[in-house]
């Protein structure tokens, strides 16, 4: 089962070796490899905003990757990483279908 639940400061490092992956950067607008003390303000700042959700995706209680919102006004940019030891797996199809499964069943809300 594919579940989403609200990115925490534990998962920092994770999402840091996500983002590094070849593929991801080779997919990212920015391809570079972003180093640690980079990623840990932006996640620490992301945790903060209410502009941006980010929520980890769960296959059986497994962490396999993220989703991230962008929100502006009634309108949201949506950002899929799936885990490189998840992809081809279909896990990347399941995440919308899981937003129910967020603490409000909305995916704009954390809590």
């Amino acid at each position: 089962m594919v579940t989403l639940r609200p990115a925490v400061l534990g998962d920092r490092l994770v999402l840091w070796r996500w983002r590094n992956d070849p593929e991801t950067r080779q997919a990212s607008a920015d391809e570079r490899e972003i180093p640690v003390d980079t990623h840990t303000r932006w996640f620490e700042e992301t945790l903060e905003r209410s502009d941006r959700k980010l929520f980890i995706v769960s296959v059986n209680g497994v962490d396999a990757g993220m989703v991230r919102l962008d929100i502006q006004d009634q309108d949201a940019a949506v950002s899929v990483n799936i885990a490189p030891e998840w992809r081809g797996c279909g896990v990347g199809r399941e995440p919308s279908a899981a937003s129910p499964g967020t603490p409000s069943g909305r995916w704009g809300s954390s809590g």
